[in-house]
């Protein structure tokens, strides 16, 4: 829907105001909330006008996930989540997602849609956005030339796997709705198949072409000849080698290099000689690929896809291939340079944590101590009475989170692969626990496990911060509630491994700091730190790098703008004073 009117939809946020008014069947107490709602629309989207603001219910869902909560624009998670409800419920009341049905029918999907009406209206319980899904089908079917009766599984599951993650969701949820409302009404089992609909399948598109076999042992020899370093003769060892971190960066490149190659069909899954994936025109087309990003199982930020193809050029030289191709579309390439551009920065949601840390006291402190508010949250859901496998579930993720968050908070803030590497016994153990009178934890990595190939000695002390404390609390507590923990030596094991994974712990971490007006990853612990130490030590980017077990350039290059900041306002209090006034 755009910004104007057309056949009686709505255009903007004014018109939704406008029918609220003009509704009858609204009491002015429900007035006055969806009025308020949009209302609120104007500091949300930061505009001066509600007719700026397009009353489209699917780009405002877009826009407005459930995972972007921000924390400066509303006080908690659920009064977002109220919000965006309100909103989408008068959007698609107002542009008539819920009464379309009404009018009378002149084909049979309007057949179908009155009879299904009439049955909602009629049945106590039952409410009109039941419809919704089932009016979403209809507009696809629609679009195709299919009739109701002409409804079956291939066709579903087609539609299905063109459509994004939502409407997908939508459409399943119209198919069960139709299969339930058949047994309730001849009439509408009339205008459908005579046997239930079946319900397409959930398609997930992390992997959308396998890597044939022999492409995979290739392509993990020439990481590891690649990222190995060169060979003393002395010690006959080799030295100068990549990080376990960036040996993955390599990989993750070198595989999205050949999925997206097989997906489109420049790279055949038969290929032999594994140095033709990097020639000139497979290199051009998937680049292409890339940039014109007309699949989301391509989809790829200007930022990384700079770092792909510079980590393909090295592994292509390595074979000793030409790259000038390669290095000149990195020169040349304006998305290319865009990437290098925003690789010089820090990334705007990671920059909208900071600011809201360093602009909100009570954000700060809440971050600051998430580890004790994760046990707290562990140890009173653990006192409740009820028991559930869901409890045990979740009260295993908050101490998890504590712990995690404990050793990132006053310990070292270690990137999440680090973090996960962690092992309190074994002979390998890195992180040394408090023996006899020693109040104190080590986390000590050698530079070979560590990105920026520096030593890692850092430690965890018994004091006011309660780290220490937490951290025995989540060994003595929780760690031995999470199924195969006696056979892992990591500190925090997964449920299907040795160790958690990445993905899981960031699903937690952004699940559970919403409830304590947080939004965040893991990797915003080391943003937040960072941000912190330079406020209160301005221009000190040598500390803010030992925080980080970065170097002072990285970290000048990513935090400067804090500075920049400061030195503004210093500014403007300067022509204030100079104008004479005192503030």
């Amino acid at each position: 829907m755009s910004g104007k009117k057309e056949d009686g939809a709505v255009g903007t946020m004014v018109d939704v105001l406008r029918w609220i008014e003009c509704e009858a069947g609204y009491t002015d107490g429900t007035k006055k909330i969806y009025r308020d709602a949009i209302r609120r629309c104007l500091k949300v989207y930061q505009v001066n006008s509600l007719a700026s603001i397009p009353a489209d219910v699917v780009a405002f869902e877009g826009r407005f996930h459930r995972k972007n909560y921000d924390p400066d624009l509303f006080k908690t998670f659920k009064s977002y989540k109220g919000w965006r409800q309100r909103v989408v419920s008068i959007l698609k009341k107002s542009s008539g997602a819920t009464t379309a049905t009404t009018v009378v029918p002149n084909d049979l999907w309007s057949k179908l849609l009155f009879e299904c009406e009439r049955l909602v209206d009629g049945t106590f319980g039952r409410r009109r956005q039941e419809l919704i899904p089932i009016v979403q089908l209809a507009k696809e079917a629609r679009r195709s030339g299919r009739q109701p009766h002409e409804l079956d599984g291939a066709w579903l599951s087609t539609l299905s796997d063109a459509l994004d993650a939502r409407r997908r969701r939508t459409i399943s949820q119209a198919v069960r709705r139709l299969n339930e409302y058949r047994h309730l009404s001849s009439e509408i089992a009339g205008n459908l198949p005579t046997c239930d609909l079946e319900v397409p399948d959930r398609v997930r598109r992390s992997a959308p072409d396998h890597i044939p076999f022999h492409l995979q042992q290739q392509a993990h020899q020439l990481i590891e000849s690649a990222s190995s370093g060169e060979m003393d003769e002395i010690s006959g060892e080799a030295v100068f080698g990549l990080s376990k971190a960036a040996q993955n960066v390599r990989q993750a490149a070198l595989n999205k290099y050949l999925r997206t190659g097989l997906m489109i069909g420049v790279i055949r899954h038969e290929i032999l000689a594994f140095e033709k994936i990097f020639d000139r025109p497979v290199f051009l087309e998937i680049v292409r690929a890339w940039i014109q990003d007309q699949d989301g199982n391509i989809r790829i930020s200007e930022r990384t896809m700079r770092s792909y193809i510079t980590n393909i050029a090295i592994l292509a030289e390595w074979l000793h291939l030409d790259t000038s191709f390669m290095r000149a579309s990195l020169k040349i390439n304006p998305t290319l340079k865009k990437g290098q551009r925003d690789a010089q920065e820090m990334s705007e949601p990671a920059k909208a944590f900071c600011q809201h840390l360093l602009r909100n006291r009570r954000a700060e402190l809440t971050f600051q101590s998430l580890h004790l508010a994760f046990m707290r949250d562990a140890q009173s859901l653990r006192a409740e009475v009820f028991n559930s496998p869901y409890k045990e579930r979740r009260i295993i993720q908050l101490g998890v989170l504590a712990c995690f968050s404990a050793i990132a908070l006053w310990g070292v803030p270690l990137r999440v692969s680090n973090m996960l590497q962690l092992r309190h016994r074994g002979e390998d153990a890195n992180l040394i626990l408090p023996v006899g009178a020693r109040r104190q934890a080590y986390v000590l990595l050698p530079a070979h496990s560590v990105k920026n190939k520096r030593d890692i000695k850092a430690s965890l002390v018994d004091g006011p911060t309660r780290a220490l404390e937490v951290l025995i609390w989540y060994l003595d507590e929780i760690r031995p509630e999470i199924h195969g923990s006696e056979e892992s030596d990591f500190l925090f094991p997964g449920y299907g491994g040795p160790q958690l994974s990445s993905t899981v712990l960031r699903g937690w971490l952004h699940r559970h700091a919403r409830n304590h007006h947080l939004q965040m990853f893991p990797h915003n612990f080391r943003h937040g730190l960072a941000s912190l130490y330079l406020r209160a030590q301005p221009g000190d980017y040598a500390g803010a790098a030992r925080l980080l077990c970065n170097t002072p350039n990285v970290v000048r290059k990513y935090y400067a703008w804090i500075d920049e900041e400061r030195e503004l306002l210093e500014v403007q209090d300067k022509i204030i004073k100079m104008a004479g006034f005192s503030k």
